[in-house]
């Protein structure tokens, strides 16, 4: 893996905001 860690670790901050609002979405099924 050759990207820039503090690129991905932003792009993982959005991913893990996405990932919970589906997760809320689940639950509340």
């Amino acid at each position: 893996m050759s990207f820039e860690p503090c690129l991905y670790k932003s792009m993982n901050q959005e991913t893990v905001q996405q990932n919970g609002r589906q997760k809320e979405g689940v639950s509340e099924r």
